[in-house]
């Protein structure tokens, strides 16, 4: 359950930061800063799956 946390946390925080960004900052169509939106999501999970199976895995425990 807490990687599961992880995972949608950092999707969550990735995609709201990502489409803030986009409309306001770099000033993007709204059709543009969705995708962004889901684009910087899919890469934060991707990233924290990772990260997780890294740490959890038995050849790393020293």
């Amino acid at each position: 359950m807490n990687a599961l946390l992880k995972f949608v946390g950092s999707a969550l925080v990735a995609s709201v930061l990502a489409a803030v960004l986009s409309l306001f900052v770099f000033q993007m169509p709204v059709s543009s800063a969705i995708q962004t939106a889901l684009l910087a999501a899919v890469v934060a999970f991707v990233i924290v799956y990772l990260n997780t199976r890294q740490s959890d895995s038995p050849t790393e425990a020293r």
